[in-house]
């Protein structure tokens, strides 16, 4: 009887111990064979998401394509770059530590020329936002998320960025396009100065000579009703307001594009306000005939800069 309760322990101790074991010496996101850097800061709420996010970092690091696209779930549900020549990093929610620390990596391993075109509403700051906490070691080894990877690296099945990124998703439920979700409200209560932070993390960032950079906001969903709701981005819509970036001696080239005032004009003046409701999922996400033609656009006039 002890003899059995004996191997009992040891077949558990064993199998508890092969998962950390496994995850260190396959270490599908290099997590252990570099600097602590490897450890993303977040302040995020889950293990799943931090992990997701290194892999993301990892992602920009392999990336080759000479356009690359970053961004929230406007990106992601939006934009699909499936058969181009552009690489496409997302995550919902993208908040600016996270952001900045996927862009530096994009920056740091652009040997030749990229633009890299980058959603505004990813880097929406706000109090607190910045706190770096890390993942401890111990997390990052018992982690099944990380063995699962562990796992697709062993026979080489780990999809390349292009092909894990590059189409769109979709929203399967009907949502009322005239419902702003609450972080939304909190961000336009705040006006511009919830993106300057930001924008000039981004200028001080980019320090690559070969690299420019479109920071663009897209649109929204606006009907009468919700112009209601969006007081505090109006001078953003109707351009009497807008954001220049400090850009120092040496920097990236840097443009921002308002999509979204061209769009809510061009409404205004045709009367067409809150009448294409064909393309959109929500108040916030576009479908992916609207996202080709904003593509479309970004590309045409960062073309004409050139």
């Amino acid at each position: 009887m002890m003899r059995s309760e004996l191997w009992f322990i040891l077949a558990f101790v064993a199998a508890f111990s092969s998962v950390p074991a496994f995850n260190y010496f396959t270490d599908p996101l290099e997590l252990y064979g570099g600097a602590e850097s490897r450890l993303l800061p977040s302040t995020t709420e889950s293990m799943r998401r931090n992990l997701e996010l290194l892999n993301l970092m990892k992602s920009a690091e392999r990336l080759t394509e000479p356009d690359v696209i970053l961004g929230t779930s406007h990106v992601g549900l939006g934009i699909d770059t499936c058969g181009s020549d552009i690489g496409k990093l997302w995550h919902s929610g993208m908040k600016l530590n996270e952001t900045i620390s996927i862009f530096s990596e994009l920056v740091m391993n652009s040997e030749n020329e990229r633009l890299i075109i980058l959603d505004m509403a990813a880097l929406a700051e706000w109090d607190g936002q910045l706190v770096e906490q890390h993942m401890r070691l111990q997390d990052t080894l018992f982690n099944l998320e990380l063995a699962k990877l562990s796992l697709l690296k062993l026979p080489g099945l780990q999809q390349e960025p292009a092909d894990a990124f590059c189409g769109s998703d979709y929203l399967r439920d009907n949502r009322d396009l005239n419902k702003i979700p609450q972080h939304l409200l909190e961000v336009f209560s705040s006006g511009l100065s919830i993106f300057e932070v930001g924008v000039n993390m981004i200028a001080e960032t980019c320090q690559n000579p070969k690299v420019r950079v479109a920071i663009v906001l897209f649109p929204f969903y606006l009907s009468s009703d919700t112009l209601q709701l969006t007081k505090g981005l109006e001078g953003f819509l109707d351009s009497s307001q807008f954001l220049s970036p400090s850009i120092s001696e040496g920097g990236c080239p840097i443009r921002i594009i308002n999509l979204a005032s061209r769009n809510f004009q061009t409404r205004v003046s045709t009367g067409t306000l809150g009448m294409d409701q064909d393309d959109w999922y929500d108040f916030n996400h576009f479908r992916p005939e609207a996202g080709r033609r904003f593509l479309a656009t970004i590309l045409s006039e960062m073309e004409e800069e050139l």
